[in-house]
This record gives C-alpha cells, structure tokens and sequence, in this order.
C-alpha cells in the first residue's frame, strides 16, 4: 500500500521538475544567446505531461479493466477544465492589448490574430508550420501567441489518448505505446534534416516524448519492485547532472534532446520528495514556480512581445527583461490565484457532458469575437496615430500565386512556373518573371498592367536563390535557377521581355566591408548573367534588370510597424533609417556592374531610386512590408513609373 500512495498522491518533486523546464524557457526567451539551450524545457515538460496523465489515468481506471465512452468524456472534460480557463483569458487579453497597439493589416497583427484562434482550438502548431514557410511572413518573435504551439501538440496527443487506449487491450497498453513511441522516435530522427520545421511544430514528430512520460508511468510500480536500485539516490543525482551536461551540447533540436527526454523518463522512475536529486525539487521555491509554471508559461512569451512592440528600444535589453519577467510574475500570481483555481473549484461541481460544452461553448465564442471585431471595426480601437492607422491599411503584401514557386516542381519533365495570363490575340509577347522574392514582389503590377495590354505572363520564383545560379549559392538554389533558366530559354520568342529580379545586395553581402568576398561573388554573378543574355539575346529578347533599392537590413526579423514613432513607442528600432552613405555603400558595386550589361544589345535597366525618393521611401522604409520587400502599393507605383518610360513595354 505504500507503493500506492507514492505513485497517486501529491509528489512537490514533479512540481519541482516542472519549474525547472519553465525557468529554461524564460531564460532562452530573455536571453536567448546565452542560453540557447533552453527551448528544451518544452520537451522536458512533454515527458512530464506524459507521466501526469497516464498516472491519472491508471489511478481512475483502478479496479476496472478498460476505457470506455464515458471515460473518454470525463478525460477530456478534466482537460479542458485544467488548461482552458488561463488560456482563454490569455488569448482573449492579448487580443484586446493588440488591437490597442499594433497597426492592422500589419504582419504581427495579422499572425498573431490566426495563431489565437487556432490556439483556442489546440490547432495553432499546425498554424505556424503552415506559415513557416511562407517567406513573407512576420516573424515569430513579434507573434503574440507563437508559444502556444506546444499547447497545440498536448491537445492533439489528448484528443488522441484515451481513443488509442480504447483501442488496445489494457494488457497490450505498454506494448502498444512502446511500438507508437519507438515509430515517432524514429521519423523525428529521420525528419530532423529534411524538415526540421515539422519536426519542430507536429505532433507526430513529439509524441515519443509525451509517450515516453506514459510509458514510465506504467512501468512505475513494476519497475520499483524488481530493481530496487532505481530508487537510489545516487541514480537521480547523476541523471540530473546528464541532462544539464547535454543542455550545453543544445544549440537546435537534435539527438541531444533525445538523451535529454530519456534521461527525464528516468529520472521521473527515481524521483523521491525525501531523498537525493527529488529532495532538491521538493524544494518550497522550486514547488511554488512549479504551481505557477503553467501561468509562467502562457503570460510570459505574449507580456514579451507586447514590450518588444512598444518601449523596448527606450529600455533596452536589460529593461526589457527585467520589465517582461515582473508583468509575467504578476500576471501569472493573478491568474493563478483568480482564474486557474477558482475555476478548478467549480468545475468539480460540474458534470463531465455539461463541462465539455461549456469549454466548447466558450471557445467559439471568444475565437468568433476575436475574429469579428477587426472585420466589423478595423482599426477601430487603434491608440496610435491615424495616418499610421492608414498607411498600415493600405500595406498589402506583394506575394504570388502559390504556383509561381518552382520549388515543388523539380520532379516533373517540364517547369510550369505560374501562367495566369496568356497572350490575347496569341501573336502578342509573353513577359517572364524571374529571381526570387524581390521580382515576386512586382508579379500583381506586372499582372494587372500585362492584362490590359494582352500580353501573356509567366513566372518562375525562386524564394532566397539569386537568379541565375552561381557557383556560391547552394546546390539547391543552383539546381532550382538551373531549371529556370533551361525553361524560360527555351520558350521565350523574338519580342517577349524577361524580367530580372533579385536580392544582389544581401546576397553578395554588398552592404558589408568584406570586399574582396563581395568582389568574387559580384564577378560570378556578371559571368552568369551574361551567359545567360547572351542566349536569350540570340532571339531578340528585350532583358530588364531590376536593380535593388536601399534594402533596410539592420531592421532584421524587426516589422516594420517598429518604424512608426507613437507615445508607446517613443525611440524607434535601429535599422529604420539608412544614411546616404549606406546606400550610396550598398549600390555601388551594383551600380557598376549593371552599367556593364547595359551596353549589351536588348538590355534595358531599371533603377527605382528615383522613384523610390519621390515615394520618400529612399532613406526610410515607407511603404516597404519589412525591411527588404516593397508593399504591393509600393511596388505599383514603382512598376507603372518604369513601364511609362520602358522601351521594352511600348
């Protein structure tokens, strides 16, 4: 009997362990250099959750030899009533605060908006997968909700528990986990260096480390029985001291996380609040975090975000830390003491049917207001300034068609690109658009101009490859630009136009000091590009090069809302003004190489500096999405500008 009240009741040690992977987070969060190991903490958490709920689980089913419908139906009401009261109220604050101070139609808006409402859904995982990979989108440190994604994987490992038990004979239980486990294990490993982004944000790809917790779980009491040793002191200690020697080997996921994971299932068989390393955890300190850790946890990356939008460049690094960490310790007391007990209190008065369709009832809700109110009111509660307001609204990005990218289309025997237009009557000439995202951002000026003259059109994106393939370039970009540049010589006509577009200056690192390296890159660059003029110029095609604008790099990951002096915001970010000799810096080596191929027959350049200064976009990003890309308002003016004066549109 005294086997089963250490496995059933109240163990502050597990608390312990919970507070340290929340204190990983906070730390990798506040300072990430440092500390770049710390993203672990999440995986840490995923064992411990794993060993929670099957030991809950076994607990109730005590006496009984399976699960049925009305256990599913209680599990799944004891889930909601355990995570859904903070996260609704998280969810639904965060909302308001960012409908007060960012700009709408703004990326951080716009995502952070998406990634609420699929997190009130336990969807918001597969969310930010989704937008990973679309190159335009904001970037995940100015999302408010971006941390909710391993919520998102606990709820779909729930919904899917208890069904797969139902499934399996109790007595296969450890086998069938072992068997999912080991499956999930595997495809991680495998998956790691093909697609670390799914790996990263899936479930499929973390369900081994939830697993593994279960599996612990259930081999708890028979483990203890036969091998008394696990239970020594000496054990738990040096498992301790293993999984932080591997949190210095930690600088991405990798198969230090999986020692890390197995040596937390172990140390959860060890784990005594009287002795050893569980002596440490059962600390009163470690045990308070530990309480807290679920409310540390949801307020603290949204409290971040919210001073990364507003003072932190006034407060700097250290303010911001220290100012993020006492609202995220204050909130997360308030919620804690207000929201999350209080709630678990009532809901214990609740029946298991009822309580499910509150949750449900209640997150419909809240998910329909956060998604009507800025369509009925956008903008409307804005606290900035109004022509901010304005210039936010009318800041469309300027991507293209999915199918213009060429990334999916290596394996079949001919490129497609994308071709929404075709030419009317079919005589007429066919416009092709190729580089990477600065000639995708002018593929909407191009199409709408093109289909009012009849031309056809066609493009060809390759996102982060420069066109056309070069030597410095990975093998993946020289292949992918390879294929293009083979297509689009074989198709184009006496009379059609191709258009040039890509990120020369960042790619060539012509805004840096090291001139020798931009020299070589700048020189493969030319060779290519006249080798391939040359070709096509054989059938008198006319050729336009876009030359880049002031590309605004310091800004980084920084939106461009950043830019926009209000009263939250008094100091702007760095990067969001560039001086003359900045520009004058990163154009240059461009400039005199594009005078080069200008003296080439059928080619034309197009230079939009001086549109880009009448636009008062030449030393500031106005009417730029971020720091490198034009929006689609931007973009049309420079594009109707050089098609008034271009020979190649006449």
């Amino acid at each position: 009997m005294e086997l089963r009240h250490k496995e059933f009741s109240y163990r502050p040690e597990i608390d312990g362990l919970r507070a340290i992977a929340v204190l990983l987070v906070l730390l990798n969060h506040s300072w990430e250099d440092q500390f770049s190991f710390g993203f672990a903490g999440v995986d840490v958490f995923f064992v411990i959750s794993g060993f929670v709920v099957m030991t809950s689980i076994v607990h109730r089913l005590d006496g009984h030899s399976g699960i049925d419908h009305r256990f599913i139906l209680s599990f799944y009401s004891r889930r909601i009533a355990r995570l859904y009261p903070s996260l609704l109220l998280v969810i639904s604050s965060f909302c308001f605060i960012l409908f007060l101070f960012l700009l709408p139609g703004d990326s951080p808006y716009e995502s952070s908006l998406r990634t609420g409402i699929t997190a009130i859904f336990g969807l918001s995982n597969i969310q930010l997968w989704r937008t990973a990979s679309d190159y335009f989108a904001s970037s995940s440190s100015y999302n408010f909700f971006t941390h909710t994604w391993s919520l998102g994987v606990e709820e779909q490992f729930y919904i899917l528990f208890p069904v797969l038990l139902c499934l399996i004979k109790r007595r296969f239980w450890f086998f069938g986990l072992c068997l999912l486990s080991s499956a999930s294990l595997i495809a991680y490993l495998f998956a790691l260096s093909v697609e670390p982004v799914a790996v990263f944000y899936l479930m499929p790809f973390r369900f081994w480390e939830i697993g593994l917790g279960s599996l612990v779980a259930l081999a708890l009491p028979v483990c203890l029985r036969r091998w008394s040793w696990l239970s020594h002191p000496w054990l738990g200690t040096s498992l301790l001291g293993v999984v932080v020697l591997f949190f210095s080997f930690l600088e991405a996921p990798g198969w230090p996380i999986v020692v890390i994971v197995f040596a937390t299932g172990l140390l959860l068989l060890n784990l005594s609040a009287d002795q050893g390393a569980g002596q440490l955890l059962a600390s009163p300190p470690l045990v308070a975090i530990g309480l807290l850790s679920y409310s540390l946890y949801l307020w603290h990356w949204p409290v971040m975000v919210l001073v990364r939008h507003t003072v932190y460049s006034a407060i700097g690094h250290s303010g911001f830390v220290l100012l993020s960490l006492s609202l995220t310790v204050l909130l997360s007391c308030c919620s804690y003491a207000w929201c999350e007990k209080p709630a678990r209190a009532f809901f214990k008065s609740v029946g298991p049917a009822s309580l499910l369709r509150l949750g449900v009832s209640c997150s419909a809700l809240i998910a329909g207001l956060i998604w009507f109110l800025p369509q009925r009111f956008p903008g409307g509660l804005f606290l900035g300034r109004s022509e901010h307001l304005q210039q936010a609204m009318e800041r469309e990005s300027p991507s293209a068609p999915a199918d213009c990218n060429v990334t999916n289309q290596l394996d079949q025997a001919s490129l497609i690109g994308c071709s929404h237009l075709e030419p009317e009557p079919s005589g007429l000439p066919t416009v092709y658009l190729v580089g990477d995202s600065h000639g995708e951002q002018f593929y909407w000026p191009l199409h709408n101009f093109l289909a009012h003259k009849g031309w056809g059109l066609k493009a060809y994106v390759v996102n982060s490859c420069v066109f056309p393939p070069v030597g410095f370039e990975s093998q993946l970009c020289i292949q992918r630009q390879s294929a293009v540049s083979d297509e689009v010589i074989k198709l184009v006509r006496p009379g059609d136009v191709v258009i040039i577009g890509a990120s020369y200056v960042q790619k060539l690192g012509l805004h840096e000091s090291d001139d020798l390296v931009a020299s070589s890159k700048l020189l493969q660059v030319k060779q290519g590009l006249i080798g391939f003029l040359d070709q096509v110029s054989l059938r008198e095609v006319n050729m336009v090069l876009y030359v880049d604008g002031p590309q605004f790099l310091r800004l980084g990951e920084t939106p461009i809302s950043q830019c926009s002096r209000e009263w939250f915001r008094p100091v702007l970010s760095d990067g969001c003004e560039l001086s003359a000799s900045e520009v004058t810096v990163q154009r240059d080596k461009l400039h005199d190489l594009f005078a080069v191929l200008s003296e080439l027959p059928f080619v034309e350049i197009w230079d939009p500096l001086v549109d880009l200064k009448r636009a008062e976009a030449l030393y500031s990003p106005q009417g730029y999405i971020d720091g490198t890309h034009y929006s689609r308002g931007l973009a049309d003016k420079l594009f109707s500008a050089f098609a008034f004066r271009s020979k190649s549109f006449q």
